[in-house]
């Protein structure tokens, strides 16, 4: 993740008892689980459009994010992860691409949010 608090979730953990020999991974990223991390300000269309989150209007990062631990006895994986939101009401899938365009300026679409949404299917792994 793009972001140093998020990464620091996805570093090792030493377990709390020091009984246990085994170490804990963390949590995991579900969408690096199946997609490579986009770049920061990328001018890619496909990029901005599927990948990064905010802001909802002109997308520039992605620090949107599902996070999943693996359960004890068995695991999780991410099976899908897509972005959502992309397309502002009454708008076009270009819309969020054009410039000058932002939630608080007066001609702007409506957005659902700031932010666009992060959708994950997770299935237990046994």
């Amino acid at each position: 993740p793009q972001e140093a608090a998020m990464r620091a979730l996805l570093e090792p953990i030493e377990p709390a008892s020091s009984s246990s020999s085994s170490s804990f991974r963390g949590f995991t990223d579900a969408w690096l689980e199946l997609h490579p991390e986009p770049e920061p300000g990328s001018t890619d269309k496909a990029v901005r459009f599927n990948a990064l989150t905010f802001p909802s209007c002109n997308p520039v990062k992605r620090i949107d994010y599902i996070l999943f631990h693996a359960a004890a006895g068995g695991g999780v994986k991410a099976t899908a992860c897509i972005v959502v939101g992309q397309v502002p009401a009454g708008g076009e899938k270009d819309e969020d691409l054009r410039d000058g365009l932002g939630m608080a300026d007066l001609d702007s679409p409506i957005w659902a949010s700031d932010h666009r949404g992060v959708v994950a299917d997770l299935s237990r792994v046994v």
